[in-house]
């Protein structure tokens, strides 16, 4: 069975290779804007075929011409794959011959579940006109119903759409270990180097405009690294993914994890991921690693006065 994956998140395409352990005898597009360059070569590496592009195959109003000249080519593409997985929403397709399944995508996905996906289409009467719904196999108009969804399991409550539900972790730790390796070095990062040591989980608390400055920010770090008697030396920072500040500018004898790097490949339970803390603040996945760690600390909100109360917890 020939696939098709289109992705333009470094999460949901390890979510697809966790689904499906044949993911190396696909073919892929990736969609670039969040997906780095290094990233690419590597993957470009491991897998069947890897197609480059900078936006989804949609009409461009800014040139609409050469827009619907690659959204003819994509559609003449698809034409020789039965599934096709990753971010099918942004395909805009009215009707496909293979099966189309949505990768779960963070926050649209959740809004797609839960009936309050309402997103705003700028000249939608331009794009979804009879003209490119008929020759360009177009429909901006969204029904869940459309798509199957490959989700965590988190997502079991919902019995209305069609679903595959996966557990990352259970998957993540029923890899054998050439197999977690081969996954983690498309992402850049051998956590056996994190064997023994502490990892310090940011958030992005000044770019989500919930501290007054960076500067604020960093010293809340420094002052839990002060209270729980670590050098900057001594731990591993692991920045947010939506993170672009330069945190290697202000710890600079820290060692760090790259952003892109998914922390659920971190919480794998094995001889060789142990740590010894892991910190971080106002943390929803950081308890996850309590299995794995000899403390997990999600710090509390109660010596930072700019961030809403939150209690601190010590596991």
């Amino acid at each position: 069975m020939k696939k098709l994956i289109v992705e333009n998140t470094y999460r949901s395409l390890l979510i697809y290779m966790l689904y499906d352990s044949s993911w190396k005898g696909c073919d892929y597009i990736l969609v670039k804007g969040r997906i780095s360059d290094e990233f690419i070569s590597r993957f470009k590496a491991k897998v069947n075929s890897v197609s480059i592009t900078d936006d989804f195959p949609i009409i461009s109003i800014k040139s609409p011409l050469s827009s619907i000249f690659t959204r003819l080519k994509f559609l003449k593409k698809i034409k020789q794959y039965e599934e096709i997985y990753g971010n099918v929403y942004e395909l805009k397709l009215r009707k496909s011959d293979s099966k189309l399944i949505q990768l779960d995508d963070g926050l649209m996905t959740k809004k797609m579940f839960e009936g309050e996906y309402n997103r705003k289409i700028a000249h939608i009467k331009f794009r979804n006109n009879f003209i490119f719904r008929r020759f360009l196999n177009v429909n901006y108009n969204f029904d869940p119903n459309n798509f199957m969804f490959v989700v965590p399991d988190s997502y079991k409550n919902n019995k209305q759409l069609s679903c595959d539900f996966i557990n990352l972790r259970t998957k993540i730790n029923n890899l054998s270990n050439d197999e977690y390796l081969n996954i983690c070095e498309v992402y850049g990062f051998s956590p056996v180097k994190l064997n023994g040591k502490s990892i310090l989980m940011l958030q992005p608390f000044f770019e989500d405009r919930l501290v007054s400055s960076i500067e604020y920010e960093i010293n809340m770090y420094k002052e839990i690294l002060k209270s729980e008697g670590l050098l900057e030396s001594d731990i591993y920072i692991k920045p947010h993914p939506k993170s672009k500040v330069n945190y290697a500018k202000y710890f600079k004898d820290s060692e760090f994890i790259p952003k892109d790097f998914p922390y659920e490949l971190l919480v794998r339970n094995s001889a060789e991921n142990r740590f010894k803390k892991v910190i971080s603040i106002n943390s929803s996945g950081i308890e996850e690693f309590k299995d794995i760690s000899e403390e997990v600390i999600n710090f509390g909100t109660s010596n930072f006065t700019e961030l809403d109360f939150s209690p601190m917890i010590r596991l």
